[in-house]
C-alpha cells in the first residue's frame, strides 16, 4: 500500500493512517452502489427496449443477460478508476503518526 508520508517515517514502522470521509464515502458508493445501479439500468432498458410482445422466456434472459453485462461493465470502469485514483496523491492515505 502506498501512502503520503509527509513525516519521513521510515519503512517497516507501524504507523497511523488518516483517509478523508469524503474519500471513503466516494469508494463506498462506487464499489457497493454503482455495480448493482448499472444492473438495474441495463436489465430495465432491455426489458423496455424488447416492449410488450417478448416472450417470457426469451425476454426474461435477455433482459438479465442485459443486467450482468451491465454488471460487467461496471466492474472494468471500477477497474481503470482505481488504477488512476492509485496514481493520485490526494487519494492516497497519509501517515499521521507511529504506533508504539
Amino acid at each position: 500500500m502506498q501512502a503520503n508520508n509527509p513525516k519521513r517515517i521510515p519503512q517497516g514502522r507501524r504507523v497511523v493512517l488518516a483517509l478523508s470521509e469524503r474519500q471513503v464515502l466516494k469508494s463506498a458508493f462506487l464499489v457497493y452502489i454503482l455495480p448493482v445501479a448499472a444492473f438495474l439500468t441495463t436489465a430495465l432498458l432491455a426489458n423496455a427496449w424488447l416492449g410488450a410482445d417478448n416472450s417470457i422466456d426469451r425476454g426474461a434472459l435477455i433482459t438479465a443477460l442485459a443486467g450482468v453485462a451491465g454488471m460487467a461493465g461496471s466492474f472494468l470502469w471500477l477497474r481503470r478508476h482505481d488504477r488512476r485514483m492509485r496514481r493520485d496523491s490526494r487519494s492516497r492515505p497519509t501517515i499521521i503518526g507511529v504506533v508504539g
